[in-house]
């Protein structure tokens, strides 16, 4: 679902992922989490209640709307996609264990890079505003693929913890974290550095470290 959402705009899935794919993926994932009786998980967590309250919002705006059709149309898809995901995510966290849990992320991490790398031979992938120089690779804007490149952070993050006793494998993650990060940077995407700041900050207050430490972040 992640894939076939954000690679409408990745140039070297075009053929693939269309604007019709991810409706097709996201009704077989429905259809899934409906049969498995699993559509009620969000709704057992705070998360989701609050979640759900974010939702109730965005369909009552369609009372002050200008195109109530629209934003009703796109308000009903958002409950959809959003319970629809956070309840696909809460049964892949149930069925893997704890080192496996974000590997979901692995096909998106595969693709941003692939878009970072590849755009380097691209005549398309800078975008230029006055002065300001940003890079998209092989991604339609420079905030769309920082966003990919933030939402890559998780795993990135969580597997060089795991992994932080292992040289061989912490050394690939650390690479891959590397890369990413560069391409962030390049893409100026204040939005998507923020989300990735935010996450390094759980990560290390999530941690049992000095409390002087966790005053400090």
């Amino acid at each position: 679902m992640i894939i076939v959402f954000v690679g409408t705009t990745v140039t070297f899935l075009e053929p693939i992922v269309t604007t019709s794919t991810r409706w097709y993926v996201l009704g077989i994932v429905v259809v899934y989490i409906v049969v498995a009786g699993k559509y009620k998980y969000p709704l057992r967590t705070r998360f989701g209640q609050v979640t759900l309250l974010s939702i109730v919002w965005s369909l009552c705006s369609v009372i002050w709307s200008q195109v109530p059709l629209l934003s009703f149309m796109k308000a009903s898809a958002f409950l959809i996609i959003v319970f629809t995901c956070m309840s696909a995510g809460q049964l892949w966290a149930y069925r893997n264990t704890l080192e496996a849990k974000l590997k979901y992320l692995t096909p998106l991490v595969i693709v941003a890079v692939l878009a970072g790398v590849f755009g380097r031979y691209s005549a398309d992938a800078v975008v230029t505003a006055g002065v300001t120089i940003m890079y998209q690779g092989l991604v339609g804007g420079p905030n769309m693929f920082g966003s990919m490149l933030a939402m890559c952070s998780p795993l990135l993050i969580w597997q060089t913890y795991i992994n932080r006793k292992n040289p061989a494998w912490l050394v690939m993650w650390l690479l891959l974290s590397g890369i990413v990060l560069y391409f962030l940077l390049a893409t100026l995407s204040r939005g998507g550095m923020l989300v990735v700041v935010f996450a390094l900050l759980g990560m290390f207050l999530s941690l049992n470290l000095n409390r002087k430490f966790h005053i400090t972040l």
